[in-house]
């Protein structure tokens, strides 16, 4: 019976590590509303990894020897866990690829240019109050810019690093947000959103990822 419920919580704490991962892997996708800067923090804060040390560390028992004091290092009690307990560890563990990642489809860019629109402006301040808290002045985030299929592939690939490094520019320049943190990539139509509607709006986005801590 014992042997079954191993299997049991194995397999429970394996769902719960597949579904962690993919949330990772999909990131925040505010999709064309204009997100707050709360919610740009918690889909670019990088997760953090929470360590026991209380769990391997056992107990000490104390011992006068001589006047020497020496302590007798005792292993911890082996206790089984409930799956509801290998479900919060497994919560608190750091992700295998993390991604802290955020979509926004309220940038937008004037048709066949990489000039931003006037009503994306309050995304983009958002995104720059956002890059200088406390929580992420920290670290380089990379800045993609994504087209649709519609035209020359390589016309696409060039205008979406257009893009990408017009957001650049507006962060630095109104936010003063130093240029080593931001690094802009153009995907072009690559890797659409929405492969089965290649010419789809849904596919038009700027993604905002975390890169790596400075």
């Amino acid at each position: 019976m014992k042997k079954f419920w191993y299997v049991y919580v194995g397999l429970f704490h394996l769902m719960i590590l597949q579904s962690v991962d993919l949330r990772a892997e999909d990131g925040t996708d505010f999709g064309s509303r204009t997100p707050g800067v709360d919610e740009i923090v918690n889909g670019l804060r990088p997760p953090t990894r929470s360590v026991n040390n209380s769990a391997n560390s056992g107990s000490r028992q104390g011992m006068m020897t001589r006047g020497i004091n020496m302590e007798i290092l005792q292993p911890p009690a082996v206790e089984e866990e409930s799956p509801a307990v290998v479900a919060e560890q497994a919560l608190e563990q750091p992700l295998a690829n993390p991604e802290p990642s955020v979509v926004m489809r309220s940038i937008t860019f004037k048709f066949n240019s990489a000039e931003i629109m006037q009503d994306s402006r309050q995304t983009l301040d958002n995104i720059g109050v956002a890059l200088t808290t406390q929580d992420l002045e920290s670290y380089a985030y990379i800045i993609e810019g994504h087209t649709d299929a519609a035209g020359p592939e390589k016309y696409n690939s060039w205008l979406s690093m257009e893009r990408a490094i017009s957001v650049r520019n507006y962060l630095i320049t109104n936010h003063r947000i130093d240029p080593v943190r931001l690094k802009p990539i153009g995907k072009g139509e690559t890797e659409l959103d929405d492969p089965g509607k290649p010419y789809g709006q849904q596919n038009r986005r700027v993604k905002i990822k975390f890169a790596a801590s400075q």
